[in-house]
């Protein structure tokens, strides 16, 4: 208790106040770091240029992007830049399908749920089925389509 001096004027008890503003600082600065840090990371992917697609390839002026078959499993899915916008190419027994990632409510993207069959917005909810209709929550259009078939062991995209 030699360290603590009471603050005549003030009344305050300094060693136990300095060290509350240091951990305060601590905290601040920790938190500040973590912020930065993070928005330093959305700027820079939102700068650097995504990767080159491989397997992009055009066919009558449309551009075609081929993804091995292997990549995806069934009851997976994968995200993928192609034509400008950012899609969700789900695989299923019943297929493959290929949507738009964006909801059509507030642009937030969509993941795919392998129990559940559906493509869900986890932003508000909004739920779509494999064609990207809306089937509950509050997008109010359905997701845009493109074509994805399988042609000799790849997944075939074209654009629309």
């Amino acid at each position: 208790m030699d360290n603590i001096i009471k603050d005549s004027a003030t009344g305050v008890k300094s060693g136990i106040e300095r060290s509350k503003r240091s951990f305060l600082s601590f905290l601040i600065g920790l938190f500040s770091i973590g912020f930065i840090g993070g928005a330093g990371k959305v700027l820079f992917q939102y700068i650097w240029p995504p990767k080159k697609l491989t397997g992009l390839e055009t066919d009558g002026g449309n551009k075609v992007l081929n993804i091995p078959l292997s990549e995806i499993e069934v009851n997976s899915s994968k995200k993928i830049r192609f034509a400008g916008g950012t899609y969700i190419v789900i695989r299923t027994e019943r297929g493959v399908f290929a949507l738009s990632a964006v909801c059509t409510h507030l642009g937030c993207l969509v993941n795919w749920e392998p129990d559940a069959q559906e493509i869900v917005c986890p932003c508000h909810v909004a739920r779509f089925d494999l064609n990207g209709n809306v089937i509950g929550g509050p997008a109010p259009k359905p997701l845009q389509q493109i074509k994805a078939t399988i042609v000799n062991g790849k997944i075939e995209i074209k654009e629309s």
